[in-house]
């Protein structure tokens, strides 16, 4: 067992999801990620997938898209090692 905030043992995948590529918003939207507003013409990805609880659309801004990307080419057992990298607050 794991005591790692990022561990996702219990996760469930989606029966099915789709990942859009980035395109310019067409209405405003709020980013999963920092909660801020996705404005008309901003770039924007769109992930829509089915899990337990339903179908759910996910957009997120383009700015925590490159905030993601950078931290996917960080190896998992680096941000394991340091307290509270996985959190915004704590």
């Amino acid at each position: 067992m794991s005591y790692c905030d990022c561990d996702m043992d219990d996760y469930d995948p989606p029966v099915f999801f789709r990942v859009s590529n980035v395109r310019a918003a067409r209405r405003q939207h709020k980013c999963v990620e920092c909660g801020g507003a996705i404005l008309v013409g901003e770039p924007y990805q769109r992930v829509e997938g089915k899990w337990d609880a339903g179908v759910e659309v996910i957009c997120t801004c383009y700015l925590c898209l490159a905030a993601r990307s950078t931290c996917l080419t960080i190896p998992t057992t680096v941000l394991c090692a340091i307290p509270n990298s996985n959190r915004l607050t704590g």
